[in-house]
């Protein structure tokens, strides 16, 4: 999303295009980027947020109004009423965003078939008071205002380790936590996250204040980005040994299955793939950036 509110959309495979030139103030990976300029007709408002999953996006306006798309078009009256500050977009065919009353509302993104026997599991949002909200893949998780971070999945809740934190992410199998100690702590939401997988984390990434945590699936495990308060980036994954990141001073960082995209202090984006550090998604660029 650039300075002025608008947003731009790249992608690679069969579109290869990379990253447009110019200044942004935010920026976010998932998946299937190619699907996103069959609809690039609709990004030309003014908006605040921006949040990517695997075939849909989610902006928020000026006004504290959702709306996502994906590449049918827009998904008309998707989330419910209310003024928004904070929306993140599942991979599991949801999203979700925080209210400014402190409330959390989800809806779908990709519609399914009705079922008798089950609803949809992400409207069960745990009642309070919320300050952010992470959506995974059939998992999503709060963060309360006394640092509390309350996950539900199908099925019911999850167990997490006692807080309290500064900041969370949420990926497909399993979610991690920033303490407010600086001490990293990951919980997992299905039996395929292994106690090994989850334990290396919390060795690998040394515990400091960090201010902003970001995850995104990664073949079985995950990868996570965080960013400090000072520039400094650094991520990591079960995939590979030692932190992996190009180098410089950064402002937001977005992961996705097997590459991120991080916003230099200048405005630059930069994005490279997960495990070879400092390597560039050098595609050749093809017409000119998504209007």
């Amino acid at each position: 999303m650039r300075d002025s509110g608008e947003i731009e959309c790249w992608g690679w495979e069969a579109v290869r295009q990379h990253i447009p030139p110019g200044e942004f103030q935010s920026v976010s990976a998932a998946r299937f980027h190619p699907k996103f300029f069959s609809i690039a007709s609709y990004t030309i408002e003014t908006y605040l947020w921006l949040e990517l999953a695997s075939s849909t996006v989610c902006a928020l306006r000026v006004t504290g109004e959702p709306v996502c798309w994906n590449a049918e078009g827009v998904l008309p009256d998707a989330a419910p009423g209310g003024t928004y500050v904070a929306v993140d977009t599942g991979s599991g065919g949801f999203a979700c965003g925080v209210q400014d009353t402190g409330a959390i509302a989800c809806w779908e993104t990709v519609p399914r078939p009705p079922r008798d026997d089950i609803g949809p599991w992400f409207l069960d949002v745990p009642a309070g008071s919320y300050v952010a909200v992470r959506a995974g893949g059939s998992d999503a998780c709060g963060l309360r205002d006394s640092g509390e971070v309350v996950c539900w999945q199908r099925g019911g809740g999850v167990d997490v380790h006692p807080g309290p934190y500064r900041t969370l992410g949420v990926t497909w199998n399993m979610g991690c936590g920033v303490k407010r100690s600086g001490e990293l702590a990951c919980w997992g939401f299905s039996p395929r996250v292994s106690d090994e997988t989850l334990d290396y984390y919390a060795s690998v990434v040394p515990p400091r204040a960090y201010d902003l945590l970001e995850m995104g699936g990664y073949v079985e495990g995950a990868a996570l980005c965080t960013l400090r308060e000072s520039g400094e980036l650094a991520c990591w994954s079960d995939e590979w040994s030692g932190p992996s990141a190009p180098p410089g001073s950064y402002q937001a960082v977005s992961v996705a299955n097997s590459h991120a995209c991080a916003l230099r202090q200048s405005g630059e984006v930069v994005c490279w793939q997960l495990g070879r550090a400092q390597a560039r998604l050098d595609l050749e660029f093809i017409g000119q950036p998504a209007r």
